[in-house]
């Protein structure tokens, strides 16, 4: 029995597979991947509020609401998506989360992305490589801070390097 067309029905363009899908599909990456992508880091970015004591309490998952770009208390600014403004003009100043720790003096910088499976390594270079003006820019800026970059990369299905438990 002839299967037909499996062109992926969202694109029409490629073969509709599981990673296509999850992650390579044109017609759902600026909507559905990039909720998702938003919604992981929420977990995140509401954990870090109770930890730095912005809120009191810990935010049920169910409650969690849009972030603002911009929270401070007397120990931390916390931003997301946020656009810094640089030295120079550079195409990548808006990593997903960063923590000003003004306590501890040290800056963390956070880019998370969720590609396919196979894409885990060539993704966290990516990052790496993609944010590497924008921390020289900030250890320029925030001399008595300790500048540390923190690529969370998680796979479609869940997967993740080892290795991501020593940048958390």
């Amino acid at each position: 029995m002839p299967l037909g067309d499996t062109r992926c029905r969202a694109c029409r363009t490629h073969e509709e597979t599981v990673m296509h899908l999850l992650s390579a599909c044109p017609q759902y990456a600026p909507t559905l991947y990039t909720d998702r992508h938003n919604m992981a880091l929420k977990v995140l970015y509401y954990h870090l509020r109770h930890e730095y004591k912005i809120d009191e309490q810990s935010i049920a998952q169910y409650q969690v609401r849009d972030p603002e770009a911009v929270i401070t208390n007397d120990r931390c600014k916390l931003y997301w998506n946020f656009s810094f403004s640089t030295t120079t003009q550079l195409p990548h100043n808006n990593p997903d989360l960063m923590i000003l720790d003004s306590l501890e003096k040290k800056m963390y910088v956070t880019a998370m992305s969720c590609p396919a499976d196979t894409n885990i390594a060539d993704k966290e270079d990516e990052n790496i490589r993609k944010y590497k003006d924008l921390m020289y820019n900030f250890k320029n800026i925030y001399k008595k801070y300790e500048t540390i970059f923190i690529p969370i990369i998680v796979g479609v299905m869940g997967r993740m390097k080892s290795n991501i438990v020593v940048y958390l």
